[in-house]
């Protein structure tokens, strides 16, 4: 399996790429503003040219489909969108439904976000959602810096 798996992939993951009750449990367990702060800090270490792409990405998708959206989403703002993700993965919803969401904003319209929005989302989902090189280069260290604690 470790050949079909890209190398910067390995490097944000060297155990291998979380199940995501993992991530649920580490969600769980961090206050909204902690986790806010956590997933801040890991995104003012990526260029801001992603970031600003990530987050209007995610604030068009969001506000498209009944999302609160804060201020400076849009503008790639490293703050807005941790409290935009913290909000997410800390809602009923939890942490499966912020990476379908993720999922769906970074693949657009059609068949496949239908099929992904209606399928539960395990490791090999995670692994989709990493596959993607524009949605790997902001998630994958997002994922990366919660894991590390």
């Amino acid at each position: 399996m470790r050949s079909t798996i890209p190398d910067d992939i390995w490097a944000m993951f060297p155990s291998g790429i979380p199940a995501v009750n993992r991530l649920q449990s580490v969600v769980d367990g961090m206050s909204q503003e902690d986790l806010a702060a956590k997933i801040t800090s890991s995104l003012r270490r990526i260029d801001q040219s992603k970031i600003q792409e990530f987050g209007s990405m995610i604030a068009s998708y969001g506000e498209r489909n009944g999302v609160v959206v804060p201020p400076g989403v849009h503008q790639g703002d490293p703050r807005a969108i941790g409290i935009m993700l913290a909000r997410l993965a800390q809602s009923e919803k939890g942490i499966t439904r912020t990476l379908q969401f993720l999922q769906l904003a970074s693949s657009g319209r059609g068949v496949t976000a239908a099929a992904l929005s209606m399928s539960p989302l395990g490791r090999g989902g995670l692994f989709a959602l990493l596959a993607n090189p524009q949605t790997r280069s902001v998630v994958g260290p997002i994922i990366s810096g919660l894991i590390k604690r």
